[in-house]
């Protein structure tokens, strides 16, 4: 109640929503590094594949020389797997270097935000306590006001009728006079 009276609502619903889409912002960071490490992953067995069909070239007996048509295209096979696996790798790496900007960004504008409602919240806080205490104020006198009232016709009872009528007027009390 005191938050809506001091205005300060909105503020708090703009804070949760710039935290929620942090968070999504984070979780979106994690999700790309698990794709990077599973591509860096299937990279390094592409890269092992190979260097084994390199070796396997190299090494292979000079009867199956005149045969190497038959090992070309397993080779060419794994070097455009390589291939491809080099620029998904690359592509990722830039979707993530596109991401953490995005998100450094959103930090970014989400401290500027918050550096400039501070003043906003501070001033509002301020307000509110004072709204607290006049409204403390209020209160004590209302009970005052209805104690005296309370209190204010027991206390005439042994006066003249003419001095309840000047107090009625908002004349000072009246002395007691003798009957």
């Amino acid at each position: 109640m005191l938050e809506e009276a001091a205005g300060i609502s909105g503020l708090h619903a703009r804070r949760h929503e710039a935290e929620l889409r942090l968070r999504a912002a984070e979780q979106n960071l994690l999700r790309l590094e698990d794709v990077i490490g599973q591509l860096a992953t299937q990279m390094d067995a592409l890269k092992k594949q190979a260097r084994q069909a390199i070796r396997y070239r190299t090494r292979r007996p000079a009867s199956t020389q005149g045969r190497g048509h038959a090992v070309s295209p397993a080779l060419a096979r794994r070097q455009c797997e390589l291939a491809e696996a080099e620029q998904a790798k690359n592509a990722a790496v830039r979707l993530v270097a596109e991401r953490t900007g995005e998100q450094a960004e959103a930090s970014t504008r989400q401290a500027n935000i918050s550096a400039s409602c501070r003043p906003c919240v501070e001033a509002e806080a301020r307000a509110a306590a004072g709204l607290q205490r006049l409204t403390m104020a209020r209160d004590a006198l209302e009970r005052e006001e209805q104690r005296a009232a309370t209190a204010w016709p027991s206390s005439t009872a042994g006066w003249s009728s003419s001095a309840t009528t000047s107090s009625a007027n908002g004349a000072l009390p009246p002395t007691r006079r003798p009957r």
